[in-house]
């Protein structure tokens, strides 16, 4: 066995196993991708998450600090109020409102002094020019308050008004704390007294916080880009209308993180306020306890205890707010989906890429083995076709140079040889540089219109019908448009095929019908031979490709002819096809544009009715 079929045989099992070994390498590269984004989607999840309850922790802190600034700078003890005047309460107040970015958001400040038993609480405002309390009645948004109060009152936020409620101690919280506290918990003081007698109530301006104050925070902690949509409900009513949402947000929708709003944080508040409190525990009547928790929980009551005031500090409280975020996406579930989504098609895009590549990789090396192929069968044909018709000129020139034509017939003769002959390699020639030239440029400028008949005519003398005698059956169209098109070039594409049917008619006759199609020429050429072969349908056009029944008859032919005339009508604008024909054997529909009307500058010639 020669060395080459063994190596033709190897390159053909190597090709499939590779194949199939990468069609597995990229399955398992798929799945390693499935299960990595599956792993980067929980990741981003719980880093997005994170981020956003950071986002909502600093937005709430941002504003309940402010809240715990003015519980700790519009504090007034119980002495203080005894005066007519509070020049410190006042220019504490100015001095909040001209530093204060949030200085919108306190509408005024009121002192409310219980009254005696079954009376209601009584009210007055805080006059800021004249720096007093003066007395009024009581605002219909404070009503519910003022009810609170009468029965019990807790201090902080209001539930039902946007209202801090603050116990007048009887001892003077220091300015001058300073701003560290422990690690953790919260602060809480608590004092156990008969219940107080004065109240401070901050009333706050929803209308500034809605329009100016929580839009504001919303875009320092959470950008301009609106990827996330906010929500500010009452702790009490979380499903009611909202406090503040953000531009575009949906009337009702989850929350991806919430956190606790509107209530003090006493964070600047740290354990000088303990040391001054506790200094002051001799006051009568009042028991001071101070303590840390971690879950900031009050401590039990000394069961002596009959009423307990709470002041809590630190982050402990809820607050009578709940601000809920969620992304604009819905949810941040479905926001990591949609990137993941993204990220997996553009794996699976990679993954595709990929096995395409390896595709057109092993089609690349089918088409080549094929092609090597037909190209060395082609050489083999025109080699064959070459080498036939210069014998035979050769052998004919060598009788004349001997001397062995000695008649004028035989002169004739061993001349329609040579001329046919050189015909036969002039037409092989002219195949070849067809084929290397179909679609030249140069051949588009020199178009013009081309009348049917005519050219049908020329085709058929080319094939060679007249000098045999083969009948032809004409059936063309009155007033067939001429064809727009390179005159020599149609002529050959016809010539061809008249050829083909000639060929391979086997002598019983050829059929060339034409009609017109709107702005179109259908041309069908068709012989009575044996017809079509089903495997070589769909290869007829294939450049070098010949037909089964061409090789096993040992018809000359290299197989370039039909692929030239394929390319020739493509070129000029038009389709062709093969089928089986009427009468059975073979038949070509060439389509063709037709001339612009404009370019015909006279009419076709008569059509051919019938020739022999």
């Amino acid at each position: 066995m020669s060395p080459r079929p063994i190596r033709e045989r190897l390159s053909a099992a190597v090709l499939p196993a590779a194949a199939v070994a990468l069609i597995a390498l990229l399955a398992g590269l798929g799945a390693m991708q499935h299960r990595w984004l599956d792993e980067v989607k929980q990741a981003e999840l719980q880093r997005r998450r994170a981020g956003a309850q950071a986002r909502a922790d600093a937005f709430a802190r941002d504003l309940d600090r402010e809240l715990g600034r003015l519980t700790v700078l519009l504090h007034v003890d119980a002495a203080a109020l005894q005066q007519a005047r509070l020049p410190e309460l006042g220019e504490r107040l100015r001095a909040w409102r001209a530093e204060s970015p949030r200085a919108a958001m306190l509408k005024d400040l009121w002192l409310v002094r219980a009254g005696e038993p079954e009376a209601p609480p009584r009210i007055a405002r805080f006059d800021e020019p004249g720096d007093r309390f003066d007395e009024a009645s009581w605002p219909a948004d404070l009503f519910a308050v003022r009810d609170r109060i009468a029965r019990k009152a807790t201090p902080g936020v209001q539930p039902d008004a946007a209202a801090l409620l603050v116990p007048v101690l009887p001892v003077a919280l220091p300015l001058s704390a300073g701003r560290e506290t422990a690690a953790g918990g919260a602060v809480a003081f608590h004092f156990a007294t008969t219940g107080p007698r004065e109240w401070l109530l901050m009333r706050f301006d929803l209308d500034a916080l809605r329009t100016r104050v929580l839009p504001e925070l919303e875009r320092v902690h959470f950008g301009a880009d609106g990827e996330y949509h906010l929500r500010v409900v009452r702790d009490t009513d979380r499903d009611g209308a909202p406090v503040y949402a953000s531009p575009g947000a949906p009337a009702a929708a989850g929350a991806d993180v919430e956190a606790a709003l509107f209530s003090p944080r006493l964070d600047d508040v740290d354990g000088a306020v303990l040391a001054h409190l506790a200094a002051r525990r001799a006051v009568t009547r009042i028991e001071l306890t101070a303590e840390r928790r971690e879950t900031g929980e009050a401590p039990a009551l000394a069961p002596t205890a009959r009423n307990m005031l709470v002041l809590r500090m630190g982050t402990s409280g809820g607050g009578a707010w709940r601000l809920r975020v969620a992304h604009r996406e819905g949810s941040l579930e479905a926001a990591v989906a949609a990137t993941q989504r993204r990220q997996a098609l553009v794996a699976a895009g990679i993954l595709v890429v990929l096995a395409g590549s390896v595709a057109l990789l092993a089609l690349s090396q089918v088409r080549a083995r094929t092609l090597l192929q037909a190209q060395g069968e082609f050489v083999a044909g025109v080699s064959h076709e070459l080498r036939t018709p210069l014998s035979v000129i050769r052998s004919a020139a060598e009788n004349l140079r001997d001397g062995v034509v000695a008649t004028p017939e035989q002169a004739q003769r061993y001349g329609a040889t040579l001329v046919e002959e050189g015909q036969r390699l002039s037409e092989m020639v002219e195949q070849l540089l067809e084929f290397a030239g179909a679609d030249a440029p140069e051949r588009a400028r020199r178009r013009g219109p081309v009348p049917v008949p005519a050219l049908l005519e020329r085709a058929a003398r080319q094939a060679g019908f007249a000098d045999e005698g083969i009948a032809v059956e004409w059936s063309l169209a009155a007033e067939l448009p001429a064809l727009w098109g390179e005159p020599g070039a149609l002529q050959r594409v016809f010539a061809n095929l008249l050829a083909n049917a000639r060929r391979h008619g086997e002598g019983r006759g050829v059929a060339v019908a034409a009609r017109a199609e709107g702005r179109r020429v259908v041309i069908t050429v068709s012989d009575r031979g044996p017809g079509l072969g089903d495997a070589d349908r769909g290869r007829l056009f294939e450049p070098f490709y010949r037909g089964r029944r061409a090789v096993d008859g040992q018809l000359a032919g290299s197989g370039l002819g039909l692929s030239v005339v394929r390319r020739s009508v493509q070129a000029h604008g038009g389709r062709i096809r093969a089928e089986d024909g009427p009468g059975g054997g073979a038949a070509f529909v060439v389509e063709l544009p037709a001339a612009p009307a404009e370019a015909v500058t006279g009419g076709a010639a008569e059509p051919v009715r019938s020739r022999t």
